[in-house]
């Protein structure tokens, strides 16, 4: 598509916009006319489509749809960039490369491209997330109660002497075993 086809659907994007500025017209709205040969896509799809996806979106979802897509995408960029960690600062730095091709390239409206810039954006988001600290074990709470915890575990006597033992319980009868 040349340029000044490109101006051409911002002209009817701008045009659309402030007729439904707050909510927008709706993912369905036709928002330029069709032209081209029957079939074709810019008479079948060219209605619905644009290459700027920051006009498509507004024009399709007013400012609520851009303002709740701005905030879905830029905090996971802010957060990773802001990490010390590299994986949160490549994720987040891919996506923000990525949103801004979105000017120019309708990477926001095909359902692959989408789903890259989501993974990207979940990726700045996981990796930039405060490490959940690890479940303690049963040995730094108490080591005296060991030998107990796993005998109680596997069904035996909790009160053997040697904390390496236990009790097995079987069909056969019991016998002792070691913990391994």
């Amino acid at each position: 598509m040349s340029y000044g086809a490109r101006q051409a659907e911002n002209a009817h994007l701008w045009i659309a916009i402030p007729e439904a500025p707050i909510v927008g017209h709706g993912f369905g709205y036709a928002y330029q006319p069709a032209f081209g040969r029957a079939n074709s896509f810019t008479a079948t799809y060219g209605p619905y489509y644009a290459h700027n996806f920051y006009l498509w979106l507004l024009a399709k979802s007013g400012i609520i749809g851009l303002g709740g897509f701005a905030l879905f995408a830029l905090i996971p960029i802010v957060r990773g960039l802001r990490t010390p960690l590299v994986e949160a600062k490549a994720s987040a730095a891919f996506a923000a490369i990525y949103l801004a091709v979105c000017v120019v390239s309708p990477a926001g409206e095909s359902g692959t491209a989408a789903m890259v810039l989501g993974i990207a954006l979940g990726a700045a988001m996981t990796f930039s997330r405060k490490p959940i600290p690890a479940l303690p074990s049963l040995m730094s709470q108490n080591p005296h109660s060991y030998g107990s915890t796993s005998r109680q575990l596997a069904g035996g006597n909790a009160e053997a002497s040697d904390p390496s033992e236990h009790l097995i319980e079987s069909a056969g009868g019991s016998h002792k075993g070691l913990v391994s």
